[in-house]
């Protein structure tokens, strides 16, 4: 593809992710209707422009345009289709007409971003509000905590991780050799899952293998601090950090996000190390807390590429690891 191409086409991506975030149940405002009519007729034009670049690139492979393009048609003709509707209701929220119709241009959205990321175009995903899927976070790690603290063996935290995550490994590489295997589970996890997650390694597939170099690399402390941090400090961060997060510091995240994800990331390791008896004084919890959460703030972050899932709970249990060593 053409730089010119790449670089439109990225362009428009990046504003239609910020549109489909202004969108978000967590964000929306009446008041902002005005603009978002505004921008929803740029990005009308804007994806006609980008797909006028496409098909003006001669030298690129037809079948690779095709897949582009139907991406793109599809999201021109979501957007000539938007309501007519008022988009406030009663309530001052999102009305449904305009729900539904943000659930589709963000499904759309995803599909474009998986046909750019195949000509190394990247662009962020989408993450909307979900309260089911936070829920489910915070029950999946709370759970895997207490299995771990009182439930099983060292020897027996190594081979649990290990089938856990060859499990879902094995999902994964279902999902990619089979369409509608893969069609069947999103279907299934509709409620939780993303819709970026139909095309990238999902979520708790990334949690499973953290889980893995956890159980076997470093210590219980580690292990227990690690999930901790990520069961509540990830999920209370991006719920204040949608709602009242107005001080930007990198990509979407913000300063509210990251310090509540530091408060609660502290007070979640403190009670995970007080409950597990995993330090010897009130001092060395607090250490150890906080040498987990700090660093997990900074990969809740500064995580792009990779899934905070992974990123969080390694650096936290890294942190912890590193406070050992000191004391030793």
């Amino acid at each position: 593809m053409t730089e010119t191409w790449q670089s439109q086409s990225r362009a428009f991506a990046v504003e239609l992710h910020v549109f489909l975030l202004s969108l978000d149940p967590s964000r929306w405002r009446a008041e902002l209707e005005d603009a978002a009519r505004q921008r929803l007729e740029v990005l009308a034009q804007r994806v006609r422009e980008a797909r006028g670049e496409l098909l003006a690139a001669g030298t690129v492979p037809e079948e690779r345009v095709s897949r582009v393009d139907r991406a793109f048609a599809q999201l021109e003709a979501l957007l000539a289709q938007a309501p007519s509707l008022g988009w406030a209701s009663a309530s001052g929220k999102l009305s449904a007409e305009w729900e539904a119709f943000r659930k589709r241009l963000g499904a759309a959205y995803e599909e474009l971003s998986a046909q750019l990321k195949r000509e190394a175009v990247r662009v962020p995903p989408l993450r909307p509000t979900n309260h089911t899927r936070s829920l489910f976070h915070v029950f999946c790690g709370l759970f895997s905590l207490s299995v771990l603290l009182w439930v099983l063996t060292p020897r027996g935290r190594v081979v649990a991780t290990l089938v856990f995550a060859g499990t879902f490994w094995f999902l994964e590489l279902l999902r990619r050799v089979s369409p509608p295997w893969n069609d069947r589970m999103m279907a299934f996890f509709r409620h939780m899952a993303h819709d970026y997650e139909r095309h990238r390694v999902n979520s708790s597939t990334w949690f499973a293998s953290a889980l893995v170099l956890l159980a076997t690399l470093l210590s219980l402390r580690a292990c227990a601090v690690g999930i901790a941090v990520l069961a509540l400090g990830d999920p209370a961060a991006g719920l204040v950090g949608r709602r009242f997060g107005r001080t930007k510091l990198y990509g979407n995240k913000s300063l509210e996000g990251s310090l509540t994800f530091l408060v609660v990331g502290v007070l979640a390791a403190l009670g995970a190390l007080a409950l597990g008896g995993l330090a010897p004084s009130l001092g060395t919890i607090g250490l150890f807390a906080l040498a987990g959460a700090l660093p997990a703030t900074l990969a809740e972050l500064y995580t792009s590429r990779w899934d905070d899932n992974f990123t969080i709970p390694v650096t936290a249990g890294l942190g912890v690891t590193a406070a050992e060593l000191l004391l030793r």
